[in-house]
């Protein structure tokens, strides 16, 4: 019998630091470097409706995260290790944005990199 292929249900954190649409570029841009993230997912409440990232906020100017946020790039919570690594490869990100697409795309979380890499390599 087969095994089932890794997933990523252990390594979403659950410390989520998001903007809304209607959140200004500058206060986005501040949380994100205090928070040391290159991206900040978009929520409507609780469902993930974009991605604002670190360096298109900065060259935003005034206005809203809306103006500057791209389309979501997500992963659902039960993507394997192999499938999360692909989307953040192909996002150019450090972390994304876990969903439950069962819950109307709700945001629960976020996989960085670093954790799919430990995993891959057994020390995690």
């Amino acid at each position: 019998m087969a095994s089932k292929p890794a997933g990523i249900e252990d390594m979403i954190s659950k410390k989520l630091v998001a903007v809304s649409r209607t959140t200004s570029v500058r206060n986005a841009v501040a949380l994100a470097k205090g928070s040391n993230v290159d991206m900040l997912p978009v929520l409507d409440g609780e469902v993930l409706v974009g991605i604002a990232r670190l360096e298109k906020l900065e060259g935003a100017g005034e206005g809203t995260v809306e103006k500057a946020m791209d389309k979501p790039v997500f992963v659902e919570r039960d993507s394997t290790i192999e499938n999360a690594s692909v989307e953040i490869i192909n996002s150019g990100l450090g972390r994304i944005p876990v969903v439950d697409s069962r819950s109307s795309m709700k945001c629960i979380g976020i996989v960085a990199a670093t954790d799919l890499l430990a995993a891959r390599i057994g020390k995690k």
